[in-house]
């Protein structure tokens, strides 16, 4: 049976481990071993498995179009927050001029009012016992009672400045999240801290819900459209309610798009 000799290939060395000399073995066996030859050959791996200057290029304009996007998305909420803040604030000062602007709600008779965002919050707080407050809720709302009113009407008047308050505190906190993810640089591994707001925007959508049907009811009313239109309804949607809305399902959307998968681009938790 016929033996089939190895060969052992090398630079300029075409050798079966037979024909080698002594000498010549040693040496190749040394040569092999080298760490200078094994970093040779795994620089030599690496060059070969790279990707194109082609295929670099386009990762990076695609990385770079991801990142734009991301950040323009969190701007939009960190301003999306700071305008249900500003509602809150500058409707809690009571700028008389532009009151029903800035309001939650606007009455509807004979004397309108404007109700803010954190105006049913100080008229709950005056209602447990805090002087001092002014609120218009608590005026049209808690002052005349709650005698023969039926359950979901209680229930209501108290889901409302709940509500409200539990916006504006949310509001806060995205807003200083949408400041942290716009302005956070880039970690040691390349990638940005992932600062999702979903479940802020659920929250605020709650809230809007909340308000929206807290207010029906506890004005003593049914009528929905009437709530948005104005007509057979005591309470009417105003700004500052589309504000909550909005910032509530637009910070939805734009996590959903602003952390969307990318094949060239991995976002670091």
């Amino acid at each position: 049976m016929a033996f089939r000799k190895k060969k052992v290939c090398s630079d300029g060395l075409n050798k079966s481990v037979e024909e080698m000399t002594d000498l010549e073995f040693i040496t190749y066996a040394d040569y092999l071993s080298s760490p200078y030859y094994r970093a040779y050959m795994a620089e030599k791996a690496r060059i070969e498995n790279a990707p194109s200057a082609l295929t670099l290029s386009v990762n990076r304009r695609s990385e770079a179009k991801y990142i734009k996007k991301r950040t323009f998305l969190l701007v939009v909420i960190t301003v999306l927050m700071l305008a249900t803040l500003m509602f809150a604030a500058l409707g809690a000062v009571g700028l008389t001029s532009a009151e029903k602007y800035l309001a939650l709600f606007n009455t509807v008779g004979d004397d309108p009012e404007a109700v803010g965002l954190l105006d049913p919050a100080f008229g709950m707080f005056r209602e447990l016992g805090a002087d001092g407050l002014e609120s218009v809720y608590y005026n049209r709302f808690f002052l005349p009672g709650t005698e023969g009113a039926s359950d979901i009407t209680k229930t209501a008047l108290y889901a409302v400045p709940i509500a409200s308050l539990i916006a504006a505190v949310f509001a806060l906190i995205g807003f200083l999240k949408g400041l942290a993810a716009v302005f956070s640089g880039r970690r040691s591994d390349g990638g940005y801290r992932k600062i999702g707001f979903a479940f802020i925007g659920v929250v605020l959508i709650l809230c809007a819900l909340a308000a929206m049907f807290g207010g029906i009811y506890a004005s003593g009313g049914s009528d929905i459209a009437g709530f948005f239109t104005g007509e057979n309804a005591y309470l009417q949607a105003a700004p500052g309610f589309y504000v909550l809305a909005a910032c509530g399902v637009l910070s939805v959307l734009c996590t959903i798009f602003a952390y969307k998968k990318n094949k060239f681009y991995k976002e670091k938790k």
